[in-house]
């Protein structure tokens, strides 16, 4: 790969070119289901050879798999469902005694209803088949299909844009969806905000550290949705990752959460390891005259080095920094209009990490953040 091709390649690599064998076999997989329901589901096979002729007598085989879904059947456009920190792993089975194709190129095969597991997720399930070539040769199809279950569900929709802004108020719609036993009628929801934490600790004559998620709650309340199973939470939030969980008051009823960013903050970009740190800017283009503020979110109280760079150094400055964060603000000239990023490292020896043992012994790593963000 070349930026410049006067220029050296920036990489390369190699690849094997091996002899290419076309698919010799046609096949189409369909089925009437819209979901899968109490019982089985029929799905259709129909090959054939490239060249015309059906693909008689034809051995099938394939696998069923059951993974979570984005929303369950017939649920409202624009709604998310399930626990955003539940995984769930696809679960697989093979499907066996599957029949050959007929003398058309046909073949019906039944597929019951996988097991569910016992989680808040809707699911859907993929059946994948494989069209056997005398030689062995397999051509594969799938298709994919909501699992229909007798449980309640409940739904969340941010009524903002792709984030919320720093101090607004942010508006949710609730949407329950009924189950065996109808809908629930008395809703909770917690609104929190998610911190990351570093537990440190030394094992094996070094310093080890676990990532810790951390829950501070923020607004909560009760809900009682309407006769169409609809209602609305609003709740003001500041700078930060935040997550709103809506759940039945029943133990054993539903329960949705749904993760997002307000103010600056961008959680794909997060510092999820102790040497980084978490840094926004309030706007995503500037122009000359602009200024534009850089927001520092520290994990401990120290002195900040904020560089403007480009293919030079611009402007550098420093400035305290308290736990709980700052604003820096920067004018954008012509030249730092064309600058590329902001660099923070906050270094402050005082703050290092400390581990106390019993023994009264305190070790101590020194602590070092750098973060980057660019306009």
């Amino acid at each position: 790969a070349y930026a410049d091709p006067k220029q050296s390649p920036l990489g390369e690599t190699s690849f094997l070119v091996a002899d290419y064998v076309p698919e010799r076999l046609a096949m189409t997989v369909s089925t009437a289901a819209k979901a899968f329901g109490a019982g089985p589901a029929t799905v259709q096979v129909d090959g054939r050879w490239l060249y015309g002729a059906p693909a008689a007598d034809l051995a099938l085989d394939g696998e069923l798999a059951v993974g979570p879904a984005a929303a369950p059947p017939g649920a409202p456009a624009g709604y998310f469902f399930g626990l955003g920190d539940q995984e769930l792993e696809p679960q697989r089975a093979a499907l066996e005694e599957l029949p050959r194709t007929n003398g058309a190129g046909k073949a019906d095969v039944g597929v019951e209803r996988p097991a569910l597991p016992g989680i808040a997720w809707p699911l859907q399930a993929t059946v994948t088949l494989r069209l056997r070539e005398p030689s062995g040769r397999a051509l594969e199809r799938a298709l994919t299909l909501r699992v229909a279950t007798d449980r309640a569900f409940i739904g969340v929709k941010p009524l903002f844009g792709d984030r919320a802004g720093d101090g607004e108020t942010v508006r949710f719609a609730v949407k329950t969806l009924p189950g065996r036993n109808g809908a629930p009628k008395n809703l909770k929801w917690q609104l929190s905000r998610i911190d990351t934490r570093f537990q440190w600790y030394a094992t094996g004559g070094s310093w080890q550290y676990d990532t810790v998620k951390v829950a501070s709650r923020v607004a909560d309340g009760a809900l009682t949705p309407d006769q169409d199973g609809a209602a609305v939470i609003a709740a003001k939030v500041d700078y930060g990752h935040y997550q709103l969980e809506v759940s039945s008051t029943d133990p054993d009823g539903p329960a949705t959460s749904y993760g997002f960013d307000a103010g600056w903050y961008e959680a794909a970009a997060s510092a999820d390891t102790p040497d980084l740190l978490d840094v926004g800017l309030d706007k995503a283009m500037v122009r000359p005259g602009d200024t534009v503020s850089v927001r520092i979110a520290p994990r401990f109280a120290g002195v900040a080095t904020v560089v403007v760079v480009s293919d030079r150094v611009i402007q550098s400055q420093e400035v305290g920094v308290p736990a709980g964060g700052t604003s820096v603000p920067l004018k954008v000239t012509a030249l730092r209009a064309r600058a590329g990023p902001v660099t923070v490292r906050p270094c402050d020896e005082s703050q290092a990490v400390t581990l106390a043992r019993s023994s009264g012994l305190t070790p101590k790593r020194s602590a070092y953040c750098s973060g980057v963000s660019q306009w």
